[in-house]
């Protein structure tokens, strides 16, 4: 059986079930693939690889091999096929979790969009990005703003088009969101499903931003110090620059890729369009309210 989804804009066919991406409708169900998703088998190595790594090997810019151990090896070849040999059940969430990210990630780096590490809500006018590494709170701030009557727009990877020539635009993906347990008690909800995901997240349904939308703001979100109090500090010039690139996604892969360049390019635009600022919040998750009710008060505040 195959599937069909949507994702960033793109169609999905796929023979594995990706319950995290939007069906799409009989309308639009006959449009060629942009990305076809087939199970099969996966050789351990490219033979001619110019490029190997530990765990990926590139040939000659048309090929990626990935390696998740004891999960599953991806086969992607350039513009959107991939070829799936999994070593344990496909329908786990696992499998599905390097599909949705450094796969897909790949493909649209590939495509000239760019892909930032960063969930994204929109609230009123402003889209409102939130970066930063693992763990730092980007789903949370993100299903916080969603949850005061805004609407998430992605989750954990975020595609921008910068090739607009009014303001780079955000491109809308799924309504899910990876949450921690202690996080849904919080917000008093319950997981769309009761599949605990890899990290010791479920998913959460919000209601989704189905259009693409300007971005107005982006906060890398750091851990204050213990004892400090949540703090917002705008950025300008090279120092929101270096808060945009470093929150490129897979930039090791994009560098080993020769895309970095063009991605350098991205991220100038995307700094001098938006508003860039850091976020140092206190390590509780009272200090997620705190500081998405401040950005509410505040996102409109002459910088």
């Amino acid at each position: 059986m195959t599937y069909r989804y949507l994702y960033y804009g793109l169609t999905v066919s796929s023979e594995i079930r990706l319950p995290e991406l939007t069906k799409i409708d009989g309308a639009t169900v006959e449009r060629e693939p942009d990305i076809a998703l087939t199970t099969g088998d996966v050789p351990e190595t490219l033979p001619h690889a110019e490029i190997r790594m530990p765990t990926y090997e590139v040939c000659h810019q048309q090929f990626f091999l990935l390696r998740a151990p004891g999960i599953a090896r991806y086969l992607v070849t350039w513009p959107g096929e991939v070829r799936i040999e999994a070593h344990i059940d496909e329908n786990d969430a696992r499998v599905r979790t390097f599909i949705l990210g450094t796969v897909f990630s790949l493909i649209l780096h590939q495509r000239g969009l760019m892909v930032m590490h960063a969930s994204a809500a929109r609230f009123g006018k402003h889209t409102l990005l939130f970066c930063g590494p693992s763990g730092a709170g980007k789903s949370t701030m993100a299903a916080s703003l969603a949850n005061m009557g805004g609407q998430i727009i992605s989750d954990d990877i975020s595609v921008i088009d910068t090739s607009k020539e009014d303001s780079p635009i955000i491109l809308p993906s799924m309504s899910c969101v990876k949450l921690w347990p202690d996080v849904l008690d919080m917000f008093d909800m319950e997981p769309k499903d009761k599949e605990l995901l890899s990290l010791n997240k479920y998913h959460v349904e919000f209601d989704i931003c189905l259009s693409p939308a300007p971005v107005t703001h982006l906060f890398q979100l750091e851990k204050a110090n213990p004892g400090q109090t949540n703090a917002v500090a705008f950025n300008q010039g090279q120092q929101a620059l270096r808060v945009v690139s470093k929150n490129i996604y897979r930039p090791r892969i994009v560098a080993k890729m020769q895309l970095s360049s063009r991605k350098h390019a991205d991220a100038a635009t995307l700094a001098a369009s938006i508003c860039v600022g850091t976020i140092k919040r206190a390590k509780n998750l009272e200090a997620i309210h705190e500081t998405a009710d401040w950005l509410l008060r505040n996102l409109d505040a002459p910088r």
